[in-house]
């Protein structure tokens, strides 16, 4: 993230009825912009809710498109699986745990 300006924005927002749920969906959106726009995004604000028995998730995420001079890749993510995939709330904060398909 310190390598992207924030010169392009994208708001979004997810609903999901389980936390894990929302996470996945959470990066995939990342995912979908980096494959379908070239674009690298960091989110500057997340606002999630509960609602109707799930959660709802508010998102603003800047970024720029990708540049190969400027943004170095060791790996290619290709999918957020759910592998793994789980979500605490400790007593000292929020942990999570996911799997990447590079």
């Amino acid at each position: 993230p310190e390598h992207v300006e924030g010169r392009e924005c994208r708001n979004f927002s997810l609903a999901a009825d389980e936390i894990e749920m929302l996470l996945h969906a959470f990066l995939s959106e990342f995912l979908f912009f980096k494959d379908a726009e070239s674009l690298l995004l960091a989110s500057e604000t997340v606002k999630i809710d509960r609602c109707d028995g799930g959660y709802r998730l508010e998102c603003d995420a800047r970024g720029e498109i990708i540049d190969k001079k400027k943004h170095s890749f060791n790996v290619d993510i290709k999918a957020v699986t759910f592998h793994r995939l789980e979500v605490k709330n400790n007593y000292d904060g929020w942990t999570a745990m996911i799997v990447f398909d590079v």
